[in-house]
């Protein structure tokens, strides 16, 4: 399954630019953070790769490692600096979003309010465009979204695939929110098929 939605595709190609482009090291440091792909989760790499797209003036990397240090994810919890990385991220135009991680890690800012009101709608709006939608970390808030907004029967086929795809993430909010998940492969690719 995690073929059709292109994570292994996804994971090699940040692997060959890792040292040419700012969205191989921050599509290489989500996978450490999340542990995508059968990768293991490693926090310090994680912020490193975060740090060097940061570097380089990619906004979403700074939603992410802001996210880190807010939630204390492989560090201590230090509000300040997320504060600073979210407030950095609008100014250097994470609203303005063009690409497809931009469009969904501002959606991501949106969803939890990181340095702006919550906006699920617009979140929505970000993602649910058929090019942005395909990719496994749009897939991951898109569950949240469709459970937010009490429509279970979308958001347990997505978060299935979201765990099909190995989101410890999503793993953690579905253990958080007490939430079962318990549909076949047929029913997922039948739900998915549908929303296409």
């Amino acid at each position: 399954m995690s073929d059709v939605f292109l994570i292994d595709d996804i994971y090699e190609e940040a692997i060959d630019y890792l040292n040419y482009k700012t969205e191989a090291k921050f599509i290489y440091a989500l996978f450490l953070k999340y542990g995508f792909n059968k990768v293991d989760v490693n926090y310090n790499e994680a912020i490193n790769y975060f740090n060097k797209s940061i570097t380089e003036g990619f906004p979403p990397a700074m939603i992410e490692l802001g996210e880190m240090y807010l939630n204390g994810i492989g560090m201590k919890s230090i509000v300040y600096k997320s504060a600073e990385l979210f407030k950095n991220a609008f100014r250097y135009g994470i609203t303005n979003p063009v690409t497809i991680y931009e469009k969904i890690f501002y959606a991501k800012a949106l969803i939890f309010g990181y340095n702006c009101e919550k906006n699920i709608d617009l979140a929505f709006e970000l993602l649910n465009d058929n090019e942005v939608k395909l990719n496994p970390f749009a897939i991951s808030l898109l569950a949240i979204i469709y459970h937010k907004k009490q429509n279970y029967p979308k958001s347990n086929i997505y978060f299935s695939i979201a765990l099909k795809n190995g989101d410890d993430f999503i793993k953690n909010y579905i253990k958080n929110n007490n939430i079962i998940i318990s549909l076949t492969d047929e029913e997922i690719i039948e739900g998915i098929w549908n929303d296409f």
